[in-house]
């Protein structure tokens, strides 16, 4: 109501272009009528975003939710670019929330009170979000369209600029959170999206086409986890005022800022009158935290493994100002200090950290000429240059007083390897292409940047030898480590390694530009334990043929082992074999497979699961095979076929109880599993070999039940 908005201080939308001065891109633009308009009816009152009796479409009552249109990290409803959604105004604030849906949507408004969440597929026209309301669009948030456009997210930011560490983390802190990744993707890259307000984001965020304008005083404070990129099909303009930087210090496989397209401070139609920020995680680029053993418990920052600002060779930074004395490029330390996991280092990390090297830094690795720059929070070596001439180009270029050094001393040369010709040929190739790759030549999408053990981890009879490899994706240098210590402390891995005793294994990816850093890509860790015991075999008595197999509505391996209540379905196989229940074909249900398996030898026996889902199986009450890693498919060339995973238990001849457990549709059997949709056909195998018996599926006159 008009008195909900005068309450609120409801600001409207930007109406007409401004009278004198220059008109924004987004005010040239028209828009025909909406196909659909779709309005939360219920201001005031919590929902779900898939309650059709809480929507209008079109001033009438939806009727039914409409139908999924493919699928995107679920389905994808609303999935035409013509749907406007209006979330109204209420003194009274209210949420609404999706379960797991995706949508497409044109324009988006929330106004004061309304806290809305849409996963939003992609967005090609206007966003605005009240200063008295919040939007959340989810876990990957796209930007696009081929017209230019304008995302309000309440109100810029007023008062100091963040000339001081403490200032700059107030408002790194402040922003208005948008989504956990948030990417811009125009369809004609000479399309823009103008920011205004603030806009944080728990994780990514990055440009990859068309140009991006900040506001005066727009705030964008990208997660701490990942970085952020400007890519070869990207312009990113900054206006006067506007602040981009950090909520947190990086974690160890994540440099802070890649320029590959354009980043420009003003431009030459309107250059900057006042000063304009970019905030850099501090580095330990001198391996304090390695060195200490620290490094161990958390993965911030090991000896130089990340970087700050880079600057690629076709990258570029251009600074326009009216005036160099009031307005200049800051590129300085973002503020985050101490924190919890992702907000910055723990505090006694910091504190143990010399204070001279408590520095950003900065790399151009091609022929950059910078002018009206500030660098600040630098320190010996810390902007490091391919070319060391260039800087003598350079002009107008001053250093803030948090430096910890002066003159040459802040400056390194990018030593000849550091990047070789090959990786700068292919930096060129992507940037002609328009291709999007990571900083380590894995192409995005290909695959986890951890290595992956092989197998994963396991229960093992005492006596039994378990060969372990260690494969990743591209050609990473890998290292390794048996007594449970970082990877970064381990030797480089060479050929396989064999266990015969209890070991955890850490291995880490790592990459090598040049003598000076090193870029550890992730870690992972398995643990094979060996146990030194013969099992005697079961007394179950009178026995029948096959299997008990019963089916479960469960969600994970602690719903399944716990049996819960009435299965759905109960039935006898005469083998390890997947039987869907009629009208449950694309369900995701739990698997229970319960009987005896009969050995005639003593000795060693090694059971195998290659599964599409989790699996795991026990014998008696011990778990011999664990096969639920994310990371079970082959990689080559990442066809969908799983991998077995495997264990090893010492027999008596005899039966012994046999239980297989099986997850449809989850590749993890955790509550953080990873969920997909069922098919038809999918692999579940379960076999084994020992004493006589060479490896095959385990054969039905063996099972009873």
């Amino acid at each position: 109501t008009d008195a909900d908005r005068k309450l609120l201080g409801q600001v409207e939308w930007p109406a007409e272009p401004p009278a004198e001065g220059r008109k924004p891109a987004y005010t040239t633009e028209t828009w025909d009528k909406p196909e659909q308009l779709v309005v939360w009816t219920r201001p005031g009152k919590s929902g779900q975003f898939e309650d059709p009796k809480s929507w209008l479409v079109n001033g009438e009552r939806m009727k039914q939710w409409p139908r999924p249109t493919g699928q995107h990290f679920g389905f994808v409803f609303f999935s035409k670019d013509g749907v406007d959604f209006l979330f109204p105004a209420s003194s009274k604030g209210y949420s609404v929330r999706p379960r797991r849906s995706n949508a497409r949507a044109r324009h988006i408004t929330v106004e004061a009170g309304a806290d809305a969440e849409i996963r939003l597929n992609n967005c090609t026209g206007n966003l605005w979000v009240s200063e008295h309301g919040s939007f959340n669009g989810g876990g990957g948030a796209q930007l696009g369209g081929d017209k230019h456009t304008f995302f309000i997210n309440g109100r810029r930011y007023t008062g100091e600029p963040p000339t001081t560490a403490e200032r700059f983390y107030e408002l790194m802190d402040g922003a208005k959170k948008f989504a956990r990744k948030w990417v811009v993707r125009k369809d004609d890259p000479k399309a823009s999206t103008t920011l205004i307000g603030s806009f944080g984001s728990g994780d990514e965020t990055h440009w990859h086409r068309g140009i991006t304008i900040l506001e005066e005083n727009c705030v964008i404070a990208v997660g701490p986890r990942c970085d952020q990129t400007v890519n070869s099909g990207a312009t990113m303009i900054m206006k006067s005022g506007s602040v981009l930087g950090k909520r947190g210090a990086n974690q160890g496989y994540s440099n802070d800022m890649l320029v590959k397209g354009n980043l420009l401070v003003g431009t030459p139609d309107e250059p900057i009158t006042r000063d304009v920020w970019l905030g850099i995680s501090i580095k330990d680029t001198k391996g304090h935290l390695a060195d200490s053993g620290r490094l161990a418990k958390r993965q911030y920052h090991n000896d130089a493994n990340v970087r700050g600002l880079i600057v690629s060779p076709n990258g570029r930074i251009e600074v326009y100002t009216s005036n160099p004395a009031d307005a200049k490029l800051h590129i300085t330390f973002h503020g985050v200090k101490t924190g919890g996991s992702d907000d910055g280092f723990p505090r006694e990390y910091w504190e143990g950290m010399p204070k001279a090297d408590r520095t950003i830094n900065v790399n151009f690795f091609g022929d950059q000429v910078l002018n009206d720059v500030v660098f600040n929070w630098v320190g010996e070596g810390d902007i490091r240059l391919a070319n060391p001439e260039i800087r003598h180009k350079w002009q107008r270029i001053g250093f803030g007083g948090n430096n910890t050094a002066k003159g040459d001393a802040l400056f390194e040369k990018i030593e000849p390897g550091e990047e070789t010709k090959e990786q700068l040929a292919r930096w060129r190739k992507e940037h002609e292409a328009g291709k999007h790759h990571g900083w380590g030549g894995v192409a995005a999408g290909q695959g986890a940047r951890n290595p992956r053990i092989l197998p994963s981890g396991g229960t093992f009879a005492a006596g039994d030898e378990v060969q372990v490899r260690l494969e990743a994706l591209g050609d990473p240098e890998m290292r390794y480590t048996t007594d449970g210590s970082d990877s970064n402390k381990g030797q480089v891995y060479d050929k396989p390694l064999t266990l015969t005793e209890t070991t955890t294994v850490k291995s880490g990816c790592f990459h090598h530009p040049g003598p000076h850093f090193v870029r550890q890509w992730g870690q992972v860790a398995d643990t094979f334990t060996f146990v030194d015991e013969t099992r005697a075999p079961d007394e179950p008595g009178k026995t029948e043929d096959g299997l008990a197999l019963n089916v479960y509505d469960a969600e994970n391996f602690d719903q399944l082992h716990a049996e819960p209540g009435e299965p759905i379905h109960s039935q006898t196989v005469d083998h390890f074999t997947l039987k869907v229940p009629e009208g449950r074909n694309k369900k995701q249900d739990g698997y229970l497979y319960i009987g005896y398996v009969e050995v005639d030898t003593l000795g060693i026996y090694r059971f195998y699961t290659r599964t599409e889902g989790a699996s795991r199986l026990y014998i008696g009450d011990q778990l011999v095979v664990d096969n639920h890693r994310r990371y079970r498919y082959d990689w080559k060339p990442f066809a969908k076929a799983p991998l077995a995973s495997w264990g090893s238990i010492e027999l008596e001849p005899g039966k012994h109880a046999i239980r297989v457990e099986y997850l449809r549709g989850r590749r993890s059997g955790g509550r953080g599993f990873a969920w997909w949709k069922p098919q038809d056909n999918e692999p579940f195998e379960v076999s084994y070999e020992g004493p006589g018996v060479d490896k095959q599926p385990i054969p039905s006159d063996v099972l009873s039940h």
